[in-house]
């Protein structure tokens, strides 16, 4: 993915897509290969919401450079897909995620050990209420924004794997 100059920038629309399905599925297959772990139904309906989780972690990141992109007249996501959509679809991600984890831990009989992973719902939470304080006019404190969406996607990863650790 690194060896086009072209594929390292924003500027590519779907790019956040592209390495959302490299970084959560496919590396969750390889890590469970490397363990031996047999692919299973089960191991899909954990990559599924860990997809979700990242793709809506990248898509408020991208809120920062919005501005700019739309200046230089580049073809990222929020600038093909507008600011407004954007948000809507930074909200079903999330809210796709966490239906996508509570069916993974009801099928999987995972809950047990699992459950702490949906206290960082209140991170999600947090994530969409600055979003919507940013839409409503709030001064952007993007550093905080960040935070947030770095800690969303790998506090629910942490957690995940504590749990399965542990057990």
């Amino acid at each position: 993915m690194n060896v086009s100059k072209n594929l390292n920038q924003w500027s590519i629309p779907y790019r956040w897509m592209t390495d959302g399905i490299i970084i959560s599925p496919v590396l969750l297959f390889w890590g469970a290969s490397l363990a031996k772990l047999d692919s299973t139904p089960i191991l899909f309906f954990l990559s599924l919401p860990l997809l979700f989780f990242y793709l809506a972690s990248q898509t408020s990141l991208q809120f920062e450079t919005y501005g700019e992109d739309l200046k230089k007249g580049q073809q990222a996501l929020l600038v093909s897909i507008g600011w407004e959509h954007g948000m809507t679809l930074h909200h079903i991600l999330v809210a796709l995620g966490y239906l996508g984890l509570g069916f993974y831990l009801y099928i999987s009989g995972a809950w047990v050990i699992a459950w702490p992973v949906l206290l960082m719902m209140s991170v999600s939470l947090f994530e969409i209420w600055q979003l919507q304080r940013i839409a409503g006019g709030m001064r952007p404190n993007w550093g905080l924004l960040k935070a947030t969406a770095i800690t969303q996607y790998l506090g629910i990863l942490y957690i995940l794997l504590f749990a399965f650790l542990a057990h």
